[in-house]
């Protein structure tokens, strides 16, 4: 049976099952998925948040103009910290 799970969902539970941190967590979607994928393993997934300050093209991250917004999201979550 084929499974209805995109490869990002199964790469984020993964993530979650194999380590205590997940490093370089750059946008509150993906903040999100691993707060799913933490809730359906039963634990609390420590991340951490890379914010962009540079504006070259090869840096990522939040950038800092949408820290605020996102910071508050990724506050809601229940099964995330950091």
């Amino acid at each position: 049976m084929a499974s209805n799970r995109s490869s990002s969902e199964k790469q984020g539970k993964d993530c979650c099952e194999l380590f205590d941190m997940v490093q370089s967590v750059d946008s509150l979607e993906l903040a999100v998925l691993i707060d799913k994928c933490a809730a359906e393993t039963g634990k609390k997934q420590s991340i951490l948040i890379q914010v962009k300050l540079s504006d070259e093209d090869n840096k990522h991250g939040i950038i800092k103009e949408n820290l605020n917004e996102a910071l508050g999201g990724i506050r809601q979550l229940g099964n995330s910290e950091g």
